[in-house]
């Protein structure tokens, strides 16, 4: 597989093609090591992904909804409860 480098301010990329991204599960803003030899450059990621949430762990919001309350003001009043 070949990608190229191309030109972005003065700086150069290249991309790294979707499979590769999946398969060592890296993300959007991940930050990577980079090390160059005299004939490879070699990219390590730092950290890893972050923690996938599981929903099924928490509540439904539309569980606690007043009548006519949006999601929204729930928020702001859990928000307000707290600060007294």
């Amino acid at each position: 597989m070949s990608v190229k480098v191309r030109k972005v301010g003065n700086s150069f990329t290249v991309t790294i093609p979707a499979g590769f991204v999946e398969s060592l599960n890296l993300y959007d803003g991940q930050e990577l090591e980079v090390n160059a030899s005299e004939h490879a450059i070699e990219y390590r990621p730092l950290k890893t992904a972050p923690k996938t949430i599981n929903w099924d762990d928490y509540e439904p919001v539309s569980d606690n909804l007043r009548d006519g309350m949006t999601p929204d003001e729930y928020v702001r009043s859990l928000r307000d409860y707290d600060r007294d």
